[in-house]
């Protein structure tokens, strides 16, 4: 049950997320939005498969000693994996200023390159407590999650700071 109630904590924050800022930005600003946050769901879906899954899959053979060195492994390759992303696409934002002028557009990628630290670090956290049976844990930082988040954006939408730019 609580696997459940932390999945639709999980969806339900994706869906308040871009109700709220179909809302309350240009449609422009949330197209750039959706562009950008379509690159980090690609991306969640690559550390899905390469990552998550084998936590998922290897971890319920191991001991405590050996899962604790297997999350720590797992740990490392999971930054180092994120934040070669990171640097990827910051790259593509220093390329694409060379060939065309700042805009909103660049801004929205590299600061959603930003965000895809905390995405995939949720992800990880999440797999790693699944992986550990501590679903009610999972649930916990979910739901801090959506809390911030949400908090997040009610707080640009009423300083007037939800653009793109």
């Amino acid at each position: 049950m609580t696997t459940l109630l932390d999945q639709g904590v999980v969806s339900a924050g994706s869906f308040l997320l871009n109700i709220l800022l179909a809302r309350f930005t240009f449609s422009s600003d949330y197209g750039l939005f959706v562009l950008a946050y379509s690159a980090a769901a690609f991306a969640n879906e690559v550390q899905q498969g390469v990552l998550l899954e084998p936590i998922l899959v290897f971890s319920g053979g191991k001991n405590d000693a050996g899962l604790h060195d297997y999350f720590n492994a797992s740990l490392t390759i999971q930054l180092l994996f994120t934040s070669g992303l990171v640097l990827l696409v910051w790259a593509a934002c220093g390329a694409w200023l060379f060939i065309r002028p700042p805009g909103p557009a660049v801004a929205t990628f590299a600061f959603m390159a930003l965000g895809l630290l905390g995405l995939q670090a949720r992800e990880f956290t999440r797999k790693a407590l699944y992986a550990r049976l501590e679903t009610s844990q999972a649930l916990r930082n979910d739901s801090l999650y959506l809390i911030i988040l949400l908090g997040g954006i009610v707080l640009a939408a009423a300083s007037h700071r939800l653009t793109g730019r």
